[in-house]
């Protein structure tokens, strides 16, 4: 899978946060984050999508890692 559809599903995701609507993505209820850690039925492609991380592990892996603060300034080039 190719680096820039993995960061992103995780830029969507953290979105929220970036625009000040709410400190933590993992806990906001209006984007799908939850949903791909539920076995709740769902309508996304959850389970392709997972597999684009290896699996659930890696997807929250992932998200830990771009989450942290100092990363995500090197990956930008807006001043927030």
């Amino acid at each position: 899978m190719e680096i820039i559809i993995l960061y992103l599903l995780y830029y969507i995701h953290h979105n929220p946060v970036k625009h000040g609507i709410t400190e933590n993505f993992k806990t906001y209820k209006f984007n799908s984050y939850q949903i791909f850690l539920s076995d709740k039925p769902t309508g996304l492609a959850r389970n392709e999508a997972l597999s684009w991380y290896g699996d659930l592990k890696g997807f929250a892996e992932y998200h830990d890692y771009f989450h942290e603060e100092d990363v995500i300034r090197n990956l930008t080039f807006e001043n927030d």
